[in-house]
């Protein structure tokens, strides 16, 4: 119950007025505290922030680090292994120099420009797969030239574009150029009647695609005469001895890098063609 100071009652407004005032003092006094913790709390997250931020970069400098002495390292095995071609190469060059000076010290003037001119074609088949950037390929190519030297056939290899770009991988390019290079090797080993003994391997892009050409001379035109299509069919085979697997598998592949492998005839030549997309717009060169 209140009473004013004058000894009469107050109305019941005032009375509760007065009744409510001390909880709105504890109030009050007690939110006091919770306001002045707030920039300790503020002080710390900014402390967070600033300490993840120097982590952050912390790992960036390391990680750059990293990487530049994993670039040193990678460019001294380069140049290590680029040493080591060199020192091949000068020994080579010493051999076929004192090998050339024997010859015409002997007055060998003809075996010296049969050894000169097996130098040279040496040097433009080595010069015709240099473009060629995956290494895997470039050995294949380079067999496949060694083996027509053996076999009395002619490899003419013209390589426009280097097929760093092509959708296809190593394993798969080797496939296609292999199956369609033995092929070839196949065809011209049945003509044996002094006729045209050469295969021909273009490289190059057309649009967005790479093309892969391979193109010799064939010993029964009219086995085209109802189109190129049964030379893809799956156990299809002119030759002995032969399951007639090759053609089909490559065009399977290439369809399924979305591209494809067609075949079309040319009086007496055949040209096989592996159309291959590009991963990106990066194929050099052009038709």
């Amino acid at each position: 119950m209140c009473v004013t100071r004058s000894g009469s009652l107050p109305s019941r407004r005032a009375c509760s007025a007065t009744e409510q005032s001390p909880s709105r003092a504890l109030t009050k006094a007690s939110s006091g505290p919770t306001s002045a913790t707030r920039p300790s709390e503020s002080a710390a997250a900014a402390a967070l922030f600033w300490a993840g931020l120097a982590v952050m970069v912390l790992l960036a400098a390391y990680d750059q680090k990293r990487e530049q002495s994993s670039a040193e390292g990678v460019y001294h095995d380069d140049m290590a292994a680029f040493m080591n071609v060199v020192r091949s190469q000068r020994h080579d060059y010493n051999l076929h120099v004192q090998t050339v000076a024997g010859l015409i010290a002997q007055d060998k003037w003809d075996e010296c420009r049969e050894y000169v001119d097996s130098l040279v074609r040496d040097t433009a088949r080595l010069n015709a797969i240099l473009p060629v950037k995956e290494p895997a390929v470039a050995a294949l190519i380079g067999y496949y030239s060694d083996l027509a030297e053996r076999d009395g056939f002619t490899l003419l290899v013209d390589v426009r574009d280097g097929l760093e770009a092509i959708r296809t991988n190593t394993y798969e390019t080797n496939k296609i150029i292999g199956n369609l290079l033995q092929n070839a090797f196949d065809e011209l080993s049945l003509q044996r009647d002094g006729g045209d003994g050469r295969i021909e391997l273009s490289i190059f892009k057309r649009g967005e695609a790479c093309i892969i050409r391979v193109s010799n001379r064939v010993l029964s035109p009219e086995a085209f005469s109802g189109g190129s299509e049964p030379l893809f069919r799956q156990g299809y085979t002119t030759k002995r001895g032969h399951d007639g697997v090759g053609l089909s598998s490559i065009r399977v592949l290439a369809r399924k890098a979305g591209g494809d492998v067609t075949a079309w005839l040319e009086k007496d030549t055949v040209h096989f063609v592996a159309s291959i997309p590009m991963n990106s717009a990066g194929c050099a060169g052009g038709n």
